[in-house]
């Protein structure tokens, strides 16, 4: 059952979705000099419910030390933050605006959709 299929008509009336632009990371490059740069696949647009953390989520990064300024986003579909064993640094997210936002954790994960936490880059 996709919960975020029922709710999200609900929650649009009140905070409509917007425009979001993913780059799924696909690993990194090493130069000769031993130096790596990470690579994205080709941006895909996608409708996504974008959110201030709330008061459960704050607990749950503040350990990590995750600084700056944080949103929650829903979206159908999938995306990841840092995968180690994949070799991947975490999805990137160009809002509608053109904040570049980069997904640091994924706080819950359905078949169906997903919600992150995202982080703003400097560009």
């Amino acid at each position: 059952m996709n919960l975020h299929a029922i709710a999200a008509p609900f929650v649009c009336v009140i905070n409509p979705n917007s425009t979001a632009t993913i780059a799924v990371s696909t690993g990194y490059t090493t130069a000769a000099d031993g130096s790596r740069t990470p690579t994205y696949a080709s941006p895909v647009s996608v409708a996504a419910q974008i959110q201030p953390i709330q008061n459960s989520d704050i607990q749950m990064i503040e350990g990590l030390q995750l600084q700056g300024e944080k949103r929650k986003l829903y979206i159908n579909g999938q995306i990841d933050g840092l995968v180690r064993q994949d070799g991947k640094g975490g999805d990137l997210i160009t809002l509608a605006d053109g904040s570049l936002w980069k997904v640091a954790i994924v706080t819950e994960a359905w078949p169906e959709w997903c919600s992150v936490i995202i982080t703003r880059q400097n560009q």
